[in-house]
């Protein structure tokens, strides 16, 4: 099933782009480093429903269904732990993560 527009246009922007950029090489971008997956397209994602305030915070979003396998190893790779769906509508999940403190610092 294909990425939602909104999740793809977040994986194509430049500034997306930019970014990643100032850490990685174009090549390192374009590797897949986890599940498949390549780093610009898991934080793509992940800046799609990272808590805003604090990114290593629980994580709750409303994702649509054809993100949401992407959205969980994003969510997993990032932070630990999975992307659990907690609810459902037609067309989206509304998710929640722990977060990285949960995970990878036992707060």
């Amino acid at each position: 099933m294909p990425l939602s527009s909104k999740l793809q246009s977040i994986i194509d922007s430049p500034e997306l782009l930019g970014m990643l950029t100032e850490y990685f090489d174009l090549e390192n971008l374009q590797l897949t480093i986890f599940r498949g997956k390549t780093r610009l397209e898991l934080t793509g994602a992940f800046q799609m429903v990272q808590n805003k305030t604090n990114w290593k915070e629980p994580v709750r979003a409303f994702v649509d269904k054809s993100d949401y396998s992407l959205v969980d190893d994003a969510v997993t790779f990032f932070t630990g732990g999975q992307a659990h769906i907690i609810g459902e509508t037609e067309t989206q999940y509304e998710i929640f993560g722990q977060g990285y403190y949960y995970h990878c610092e036992g707060r």
